[in-house]
């Protein structure tokens, strides 16, 4: 067939088309908001109204001060009041493009911004004005900076060389925390900083985000996040809709803003699954779906509750990922680019409970915030004031009974906890999914085990962020691609991106004593001639005799088995941070004995075998360090099984169980495991 080939005014005609397209359809949602804009501006007050309450409010200053440190809180204030403010300068900016790091420039750039915040709680609680010329000192700094961008979100140095201009997460935040300073402070400040607060804002972030959305996204990158469906569309609305409803004069543009988001919101929660999972992780649950809460109170207050964010049926769903992503108390699953010690934030949580009548029974408490408070302006305003869940009765009958599992059928996530929850005995989680989710990792069957309050053996969590991270060199990190995750090589052959590599869940069964989930995910590995690949695990909760040997504290058995047309080579892995004794003295065995943990408490006993029916094969044992920054000064340790001979068919069982008694005194008599 003869190739198609378009002259040139082709190619001029079909991007006029595209572009009419786009321009129509952000034509379109124009409309919508302006007409939705026109309903909202009725419901809001004639002068602006941001969260919290202003410095002139001495009753309700007065009245947080059995909540919070004030002392404590004005002390810290001093301390920074009588530091020089840190500076940016042009060379520690582009250190990002020429380096690659994130965190030399963001870690003092976090330390100029902060100031504002402290120095503002502190003058609010005290209100004697000697913090006052520091806080505009400190503003006039902000102020000057070329970019509030990030280096690592300006294409090219493009914002800060005043090429461009759009929003990003750091320049979001940055106008609503002005914008709360001002509304507070009003008249305190003086007219030149107030002055200089809108017009910074108004330039950076209003103009910005208004011609984005009346006029259709910028050419080349502009505020993309707009009509996306991952954190940034939330974080960076809140900020842009925050600083709107507390700065601008006029009723009528307000109400444009939060019509704005409210139409947009619905991007941003496709990003979810139908049952609430965030691909994203624990992390970013708590940053974009944190802030989604936090716009949504804010718009609640604004509206005297009229324009309700928390409507949609979704958002109990999404609420509750983060209590049900829980495997054990205080234990939850690193799956993306997660902290293995992220938990989801207990006063995002608490004001949910309320919110949305959730009946959790760890989150009754009203007090959000801890007594130091928080540099965040619009977070202390939404959440060290009282907001429209304080008094909102808690539901009777607060369940008190273990749920022994939560599944996330959309995602193929499953949950599988010990009976009471009792800390002493097994408890897990894994992953189907896919390889093309949000803050992706190549890590379709990827799985974290838990005991004695621990995680030895689990999925390691995400990078330190550097340029590579968001980059076509994504995957060259090796937390990131499939071998810094507990999965299968194939021939040496890790897991593909995109959303063809998938774990399709093919059978399932829940009961009281043992759940059981099977999935097919050889779509996952661009391997010629891989006829089947599937893992199935048990998760056996009792501590009776199965497969001839008893297990206290439970069992869990993950069985792969790989169909080839020619022999090749099979390899699972294991990974974890803990010490690993390896029982089994040779380098190729039948079968392989291992403990991994800390101590007698939190080990667990990992037996590797091929089963019966495939045997005679020989396994080969090789343990890797990871050296990958993960930000936690530990290397993860990749523990990998293979069959020392190819075969066409290989079916290989991983058992995990506590450790046994007659373990503990032979290899923990005294010490540690080394």
């Amino acid at each position: 067939m003869t190739p198609i080939r378009l002259t040139n005014m082709a190619v001029v005609a079909i991007a006029i088309l595209i572009l009419g397209t786009v321009t129509g359809l952000a034509q379109e949602r124009a409309e919508k908001i302006d007409q939705r804009a026109k309903e909202i501006s009725g419901m809001l007050t004639e002068k602006p109204l941001g969260v919290g309450v202003p410095i002139t409010d001495r009753q309700a200053w007065d009245a947080l001060r059995e909540q919070f440190d004030v002392v404590a809180i004005i002390a810290g204030a001093e301390r920074v009041m009588a530091t020089t403010i840190p500076e940016t300068p042009e060379t520690l900016y582009m250190d990002f493009f020429e380096t690659g790091n994130r965190d030399r420039y963001q870690r003092v750039r976090g330390q100029k911004y902060s100031r504002v915040g402290t120095l503002v709680l502190a003058e609010c609680f005290e209100n004697e004005g000697r913090f006052l010329p520091a806080i505009e000192e400190s503003v006039k700094a902000i102020c000057n900076d070329p970019s509030w961008v990030l280096p690592a979100h300006d294409t090219n140095g493009g914002i800060y060389k005043g090429e461009m201009n759009y929003i990003d997460l750091a320049s979001s935040a940055t106008s609503w925390d002005l914008a709360t300073a001002d509304y507070w402070l009003q008249d305190k400040l003086s007219p030149e900083v107030r002055q200089l607060i809108r017009e910074n804002i108004e330039c950076r972030t209003f103009d910005s985000y208004e011609k984005s959305v009346k006029q259709g996204l910028n050419p080349g990158r502009g505020n993309w996040w707009i009509t996306t469906t991952n954190n940034w569309n939330s974080v960076c609305h809140a900020g842009v809709v925050g600083a709107a409803l507390a700065l601008i004069d006029d009723a009528e543009r307000r109400a444009w803003y939060v019509a704005s988001a409210e139409l947009h919101n619905e991007f941003f929660l496709q990003g979810f699954t139908t049952d609430g999972y965030c691909s994203e992780g624990m992390g970013y649950w708590n940053y974009g779906f944190g802030n989604y809460v936090y716009m949504g109170e804010t718009v609640l207050q604004a509206t005297d509750g009229k324009v309700n964010f928390f409507a949609p049926p979704v958002i109990r769903e999404i609420a509750l990922f983060g209590p049900r992503m829980m495997i054990a108390p205080g234990i939850y699953a690193a799956f993306a680019d997660c902290s293995p010690t992220a938990r989801p934030d207990a006063a995002i949580l608490k004001y949910l409970n309320r919110q949305l009548g959730m009946c959790l029974s760890d989150y009754t408490d009203t007090k959000l915030l801890g007594q130091s408070g928080t540099s965040s302006l619009p977070l202390f305003g939404l959440f060290g004031f009282p907001n429209t869940a304080t008094h909102k009765p808690l539901d009777d009958g607060l369940p008190t009974a273990t749920v022994l599992r939560d599944e996330f059928s959309d995602a193929g996530v499953l949950i599988g906890r010990a009976k009471d929850n009792d800390p002493s005995r097994l408890a897990f989680a894994i992953k189907a999914g896919h390889n093309n989710e949000h803050h992706n990792h190549n890590d379709v069957g990827s799985y974290v085990v838990t005991l004695g309050g621990a995680t030895p053996l689990l999925d390691p969590g995400g990078e330190v962020y550097t340029q590579r991270t968001f980059s076509s060199r994504r995957y060259d990190s090796n937390v990131i691609n499939s071998f810094g995750h507990p999965v299968p090589r194939i021939n040496g052959t890790l897991q593909k991106t995109g959303g063809d590599a998938k774990g399709v869940v093919i059978a399932k069964s829940f009961a009281d004593d043992e759940d059981m989930l099977a999935m097919d995910f050889s779509s996952a590995y661009p391997v010629e001639g891989l006829k089947q690949l599937t893992r199935t695990v048990f998760f056996n909760r009792t501590d009776d005799e199965a497969n001839g040997v008893k297990h206290p504290g439970g069992q869990l058995m993950v069985i792969d088995k790989a169909e080839l047309e020619q022999p090749g080579t099979f390899e699972t892995a294991l990974i974890t941070f803990k010490n690993v004794v390896k029982i089994t003295a040779a380098d190729q065995a039948e079968s392989f004995d291992l403990l991994v943990g800390d101590n007698a408490k939190e080990a667990v006993r990992v037996t590797v075998s091929f089963s019966d029916d495939i045997n005679p094969l020989v396994l080969k044992y090789e343990m890797t360090e990871i050296d990958e920054d993960l930000g936690n000064r530990l290397k993860p340790k990749r523990l990998a099984f293979a069959n020392a001979t190819q075969a066409k068919s290989v079916e290989m069982v991983t058992v995990v169980t506590p450790v046994p008694e007659a373990l503990i005194k032979k290899y923990f008599p005294d010490e540690e495991p080394k």
